[in-house]
């Protein structure tokens, strides 16, 4: 009799070890696709991501006008560590049983988020406001923002660095661009540099004090040539651009994007003009990067 209360008590605490796992375990995965859209908007207004096991294929495209807005389409290959933090992170059972939208997507040109999975043939998506996700998918929902915006930037980035070299080419390497910052409590400063055959041979710094929109003239001023450069504190690091275009991608473009916002920005020849971040928790003051007001082409008979 004993030994059957103990066989009994074994076979019903494997059944509840079986029942516990089949909980915990997450199912296989076919793919993943996250993206963002934006109703009320001009130009670039839908980016998506589709990632399975072997690739990630990232669109970007408009609500219509492909003449100036052609549909972007990118194919990179996944990391395989990146395809099973994602697949361990994701419980597609409880994921099927989240609403079909929370919130209200898009209201008010907000914005919108969506993911959808397949698991077998079971496939399941839910839309949600801009940066205002549900709790179930607070886990993975960082990676997910993490891969659009480096995908994004990064091609973006390239483009503007293939425009730069291919004028670059065309009209010399010789041009001066300006670096402005003002801030929001009436003060600012603008640094100018001078690149002469690919060389930095010049830099002008100015600080003022702003009043509205007015620039008071300027506090303190001064200009470094031949062996003076780099013989004040203030002022914008003495850069070409193509020195900018490496601090870019290699410092800005590379933070966390749950973190911070992201900016790359180029002017309308295609060239860079804004390359940083700002941290989502700092209220005002917060670019960490690179801003160029102006910039402009020397010929060599300009000297």
């Amino acid at each position: 009799m004993k030994n059957i209360l103990v066989k009994t008590l074994i076979f019903f605490l494997l059944i509840a070890c079986s029942e516990k796992g089949a909980e915990n375990n997450t199912e296989s995965l076919d793919f993943i696709k996250y993206g963002t859209s934006f109703g009320f908007c001009y130009g670039y207004c839908n980016e998506h991501l589709n990632i399975t096991d072997s690739k990630i294929v990232y669109n970007k495209e408009s609500w219509g006008d492909n003449a100036l807005f052609p549909k972007i389409e990118k194919t990179i290959d996944i990391d395989l560590n990146d395809w099973e933090l994602l697949n361990n992170k994701i419980n597609f059972k409880n994921f099927s049983k989240l609403q079909e939208t929370f919130g209200c997507p898009d209201c008010a040109d907000g914005g919108a988020e969506w993911i959808e999975i397949q698991s077998g043939e079971r496939t399941h998506k839910i839309t949600f406001e801009y940066q205002n996700e549900p709790d179930a998918v607070k886990e993975y929902i960082s990676i997910l923002r993490n891969r659009i915006s480096m995908i994004s930037k990064s091609h973006n980035f390239h483009e503007s660095l293939n425009t730069w070299n291919t004028l670059k080419a065309n009209k010399g390497n010789s041009y001066k661009y300006t670096i402005e910052f003002v801030s929001y409590i009436g003060f600012g400063n603008r640094t100018e540099i001078e690149v002469y055959n690919g060389n930095v041979i010049s830099r002008k710094y100015e600080d003022f004090l702003t009043e509205g929109a007015m620039i008071k003239p300027a506090l303190t001023t001064y200009t470094e040539t031949g062996n003076e450069l780099g013989s004040h504190t203030k002022g914008a690091p003495i850069k070409t651009i193509d020195e900018l275009y490496e601090t870019c991608i290699g410092e800005y473009l590379i933070v966390d994007a749950n973190t911070n916002y992201i900016s790359f920005l180029t002017n309308d020849a295609g060239l860079l003009s804004d390359c940083g971040y700002s941290s989502k928790n700092c209220a005002d003051d917060c670019f960490v990067g690179v801003s160029i007001s102006n910039f402009e082409w020397i010929q060599s008979e300009q000297r």
